[in-house]
């Protein structure tokens, strides 16, 4: 909060990626109302819902693109143009006599934007390394968290409600859509004098005299893989966090597969339990992320991952033996403010440890792998659940919990012991 105050071009960064947020986040739930309103509905939301992870899916190459990039703020400028053209676009079109052809031209204008919105974060997240004091990085990205899920939050709902209201006027939301990108665009724009990548220089001097190595994809990605290797806290991040995106992208639909037969677990009814789960984590989320240098401010992120995964262990424990309404509202709220801490961490150490010009790369990598843990968790504890029964289904992700947290301390301790050896044995002065 404080450098939102001091920093005008963080601040300015700040309010254009606020403004980009609600853009992503008002049609993001309008479209899926638009999916369901189509003769092909069932297709539709399926199709809608798959292509949502497209853009994490391509976020290496986009990442790619943004490290290479010279003067990165008149980017980020044309980026936002883009995005609301985009959406100009889908406004002018999207009235049109229902057809497969035209829903999947829509799907590709808003799976283009999305793309488009990541490539502007990546060339955002040279400016947080250069205008950001290493040691408010955590508070930065906490609070700039928070303020996404609360934006994400608002502005979803208000996406439901509006559309309604408007009698689903797709082509006006659409243009209302725009004004955001074209808005986000307009504060960059203006601000373009505060955006620095070295201290003191202004970027369109650095861009004129800089020697930049232009990689390929390829020799990038060759670079970014060898730079996560070579550092361990990293590579053990990496490796901590897509254990716990597998276990944690499941546990959501495991537990509402569970809650249709445990009434004894519902606040009044089923519908009203699943929303209010979904309330406390995104609580526990803005909670743990607006307080990012409050309780575990010392702790390494893997070592909260690794408190969060003995908190998600309590949820197989209690659905299986105890069945707590209680306990499980408190589980869901702690999970919750662990994840408001954990995602800052990961950017925040990133853009401490990850050379400048390979930021954006190395975010998108990082995020595809730990991505990845994603599917699989639905593939396991879904698929088990649907083919036995979701007992034997939380059985498998307590075992799987307890594997991972005792290969993590091995991991650890092990990493421990070699340092402490390496001590040992240099000579000493």
């Amino acid at each position: 909060m404080n450098q939102y105050r001091k920093n005008k071009g963080y601040r300015a960064l700040f309010n254009a990626t606020m403004l980009t947020a609600i853009g992503n986040s008002l049609f993001n739930i309008v479209f899926i109302v638009y999916a369901s309103q189509q003769p092909f509905n069932k297709l539709a939301i399926t199709l809608a819902s798959m292509t949502m992870f497209i853009p994490a899916f391509l976020d290496p190459w986009v990442g790619h693109l943004a490290d290479q990039t010279i003067r990165k703020h008149k980017w980020m400028v044309y980026s936002r143009i883009l995005q609301g053209l985009l959406f100009v676009l889908l406004a002018s079109i999207v009235m049109l006599p229902s057809s497969m052809m035209l829903f999947l031209i829509l799907l590709v204008i808003n799976v283009a934007s999305d793309c488009l919105g990541e490539y502007g974060n990546g060339l955002c997240l040279a400016y947080f390394q250069a205008m950001i004091p290493t040691e408010e990085v955590d508070g930065v990205m906490g609070f700039q968290m928070s303020a996404r899920t609360m934006v994400q939050l608002i502005f979803q709902g208000i996406a439901g409600w509006a559309i309604v209201q408007m009698n689903y006027q797709y082509s006006l939301f659409g243009l209302i859509n725009a004004c955001f990108f074209f808005a986000a665009a307009f504060v960059v724009f203006v601000h373009q004098k505060d955006f620095y990548l070295n201290k003191g220089v202004a970027e369109d001097a650095q861009a004129n005299d800089a020697e930049i190595e232009k990689l390929s994809f390829k020799e990038s990605l060759r670079f970014t893989g060898k730079l996560i290797n070579k550092n361990f806290a990293l590579k053990l991040l990496l490796i901590v966090a897509l254990f716990f995106n597998l276990l944690g992208s499941s546990f959501g639909s495991l537990l509402n597969i569970s809650l249709l037969t445990l009434s004894n677990m519902w606040i009044q009814n089923f519908a009203q339990t699943i929303s209010l789960v979904s309330v406390f984590i995104s609580v526990g989320v803005l909670v743990g992320s607006f307080t990012i240098n409050g309780l575990f401010k010392n702790w390494e992120p893997h070592r909260i991952i690794m408190l969060a995964l003995v908190v998600m262990m309590c949820f197989p424990i209690n659905i299986l033996f105890i069945q707590s309404r209680v306990l499980l509202f408190a589980n869901v709220l702690l999970s919750g403010y662990l994840m408001g801490k954990i995602n800052p961490r990961i950017s925040a150490m990133m853009i401490k440890i990850i050379p400048q010009d390979k930021l954006a790369i190395s975010s998108g990598i990082f995020q595809l792998i730990v991505l990845i843990g994603g599917p699989i968790g639905q593939v396991i504890f879904l698929g088990s659940a649907n083919l036995f029964s979701s007992t034997i289904s939380w059985a498998i992700y307590l075992i799987m919990t307890v594997m991972i947290l005792i290969a993590m301390k091995r991991t650890e301790t092990l990493n421990e012991r070699k340092m402490l050896k390496a001590i040992n044995s240099s000579p000493q002065s």
